[in-house]
């Protein structure tokens, strides 16, 4: 049997916070917000907590979209500007996909595995939007070492859900039982 490996993407192969950072300081600069490290500092720490309230299922993908960017413009003291939360963090997201960053030692880690254990697959799996997540892959180069990606919002589920991993075995016909 050839050795699957699953890895999270965000803070695991790549620098999320590199490239979230980055992403909104240039959507900030287009859309005249007040950015600072500090609005910054806020943006993650809301985001993050938005995250886990969909995994609870407490809120929708929409509602976050919308959420934090409603919250980002107040921060950036932008509210008179008229901005549309969802337009910005659709900007976001292509922002931040042209704008991957390696964590630190990442490409070599996976090269090493695609070159040292014979046939080993490795699949990213990832909570983000599909856009965002295979965008900032293809722009480090590390797609050209992956077997798959699987992306909650292709799969119509989140992760930690079985079901996700369920869904992700189906997609390439193996059964239930070949993770653990």
């Amino acid at each position: 049997m050839n050795p699957i490996f699953l890895f999270d993407l965000d803070q695991t192969l790549l620098n999320f916070h590199a490239s979230e950072e980055k992403a909104l300081e240039i959507i900030s600069k287009k859309y005249g917000l007040a950015y600072t490290k500090d609005t910054y500092s806020h943006f993650k720490d809301y985001n993050k907590s938005l995250w886990l309230e969909l995994e609870k299922g407490i809120i929708s993908r929409i509602d976050l979209f919308r959420l934090r960017f409603t919250d980002f413009i107040a921060q950036c003291k932008g509210e008179a500007l008229g901005l549309d939360p969802l337009a910005i963090n659709n900007e976001f997201i292509a922002t931040m996909a042209e704008n991957g960053v390696l964590m630190d030692g990442a490409l070599e880690f996976v090269r090493k595995l695609k070159s040292t254990i014979s046939g080993c697959r490795i699949y990213i799996i990832s909570n983000g939007a599909t856009v965002n997540a295979k965008g900032r892959i293809n722009s480090t180069g590390l797609n050209a070492f992956l077997d798959g990606i699987f992306v909650s919002e292709e799969m119509g589920i989140a992760k930690p859900a079985k079901e996700f991993r369920r869904l992700s075995h189906i997609r390439h016909g193996r059964s239930k039982e070949c993770l653990p």
